[in-house]
């Protein structure tokens, strides 16, 4: 009696071991279903772009009238209080200078890749600036910090910033 238990029960564990065995192969996607984009339930896929139009398009046709000054972008770095110098008496270290370029041009010599929301021939504001103390919103106050900003040179928005230091590296908007 105790051996048809005994082979009964090991049966059992048997049966359950394969019986879990084929329902977790069943629940594990197909190579096929593991390729494709996933998309939000009720979105028509027609309408998904995969290389959508930049938002900020090529500009370098403008007349240089209808660009901002560069004085006028110089003084983002004295005006605005998050992005100014903490110590308003500027130390002798303390240096800034502007170039207009296209976003192209600053892409390749940032040494990332292309950004699909501005277009390569997008003439922008480049900003550079060295301070021994510089006051951010985000960081507080940086010692030694070189700072690079990039400005849309038609409407003035923000693309790009950097702060590095000796302390820290922050790149992002």
């Amino acid at each position: 009696m105790k051996k048809k238990i005994t082979l009964l029960a090991s049966l059992v564990v048997i049966v359950s071991a394969v019986v879990f065995l084929s329902i977790a192969s069943a629940a594990n996607p197909s190579d096929q279903a593991k390729t494709a984009i996933p998309r939000p339930i009720g979105i028509d896929p027609s309408l998904y772009k995969e290389d959508p139009a930049p938002e900020f398009v090529g500009n370098t046709d403008l007349p240089q009238s209808a660009l901002i000054t560069k004085d006028n972008i110089l003084s983002v770095f004295t005006d605005d209080s998050k992005l100014k110098s903490a110590n308003d008496s500027k130390s002798t270290e303390d240096s800034k200078a502007a170039e207009l370029t296209t976003w192209g041009e600053f892409e390749k010599a940032k040494g990332d890749g292309s950004h699909s929301q501005i277009s390569a021939d997008r003439q922008v504001w480049v900003l550079k600036g060295s301070f021994s103390e510089y006051q951010d919103i985000r960081l507080g106050l940086v010692k030694n910090a070189q700072v690079t900003l990039v400005f849309d040179a038609e409407t003035g928005v923000k693309l790009y910033k950097q702060i590095a230091s000796d302390q820290l590296e922050r790149i992002g908007g």
